[in-house]
């Protein structure tokens, strides 16, 4: 009841009502211990939740509230629900990562992140700054980003994207 009335008075301008709605809703259910498949489908989400933020944030939402200190059952429930589950999965990550730091994260999960060209020491170092500047409200050095490194990468990814797409033109569609 508090996270719902904190969000009312967050919420403002288009579309506030409609999230202050699902945010009641959330907490509603919560509150009845409905787990999160059961609440994305009271939303309609039968088939999956889609990537339109009045069904993403809601259910990231419900994941959270329902397992605030253990992220891996929030995922495994934000997960089940289907449809677009990185998108969920990736708000609600940063959401009970914020909550439970990198100790309350599976190790088996760090441990196979892969995401050249930045490993595990350069995101610690990442989330290190963005405690400093939370904290302090003071940026001090930006944690250096190897801009061809990433250039890289996200050309061999734009490849893949539109190889994957071009495919999908050929038969069998």
């Amino acid at each position: 009841d508090v996270f719902a009335r904190r969000a009312r008075q967050v919420l403002s301008g288009d579309g506030a009502d409609e999230m202050a709605r699902l945010t009641d809703a959330v907490v509603a259910s919560c509150g009845r211990g409905e787990s999160t498949l059961a609440f994305a489908e009271s939303l309609g989400l039968r088939t999956g939740v889609s990537g339109y933020m009045y069904h993403t944030v809601p259910v990231a939402l419900h994941a959270w509230l329902s397992h605030p200190r253990d992220f891996e059952a929030a995922i495994r429930a934000a997960v089940e629900c289907g449809g677009d589950t990185d998108t969920v999965a990736a708000i609600l990550g940063g959401i009970v990562g914020a909550g439970v730091g990198k100790e309350g994260i599976p190790a088996r999960w760090i441990k196979g992140i892969w995401e050249w060209p930045h490993d595990i020491a350069w995101l610690e170092s990442l989330a290190s700054q963005l405690r400093w500047v939370a904290t302090t409200g003071v940026a001090e050095k930006p944690v250096d980003v190897p801009f061809l490194s990433v250039a890289l990468r996200n050309f061999g990814f734009t490849c893949l994207v539109l190889g994957h797409g071009l495919r999908r033109l050929l038969p069998p569609y």
